[in-house]
């Protein structure tokens, strides 16, 4: 009998946890190129949207949407997002939770941005430069080990590599 007790206990607490996990959008397996965007995992309080926004003059401030995708309240992994817009290389995105503010599951502006500890959640990520065959060649991940963040490229583009 202390046993079952003790499992129904557990369970109880464990899924307690799990409803209120706090949300979060993992840097981990976050990527970017010019027509999409790669989240790796997100943890959502309730169900809602990964939305994908242009950045401002700065390249900090979230401007105007370029694309989004359906999650799950709970853990969410391998979310690829189709970019409205495309993005040119080097330029910071801001990958942002937002979460279903109406049930109709459609991101509207009911939707409002996901906050955790009173911040909103986010990712900023930079839009790498792709090679012809839509991957990040071999030659300039070898550059990049070894000139740092920035690397150059033919006909002196610069190509930005992911935070």
């Amino acid at each position: 009998m202390f046993e079952r007790t003790l499992s129904i206990a557990v369970a109880l607490t464990l899924g307690a946890a799990a409803a209120y996990a706090e949300s979060v959008i993992s840097p981990d397996g976050l990527k970017a190129s010019g027509a999409s965007v790669t989240v790796g995992s997100a943890t959502a309080e309730k169900d809602g949207y990964v939305v994908v926004h242009r950045t401002d003059f700065t390249g900090t401030l979230p401007g105007a949407m370029i694309g989004h995708a359906p999650v799950k309240a709970g853990q969410n992994a391998d979310i690829s997002i189709t970019l409205d817009k495309p993005a040119e290389p080097g330029t910071n995105l801001i990958v942002m939770l937002h979460e279903e503010g109406n049930n109709d599951t459609v991101l509207d502006d009911a939707d409002k941005p996901a906050k955790a500890g009173g911040k909103v959640v986010q990712q900023i990520v930079t839009v790498r430069e792709m090679s012809s065959r839509g991957r990040c060649s071999e030659q300039m991940a070898l550059q990049a080990a070894r000139d740092g963040p920035w690397v150059t490229g033919g006909s002196d583009r610069r190509f930005a590599l992911i935070r």
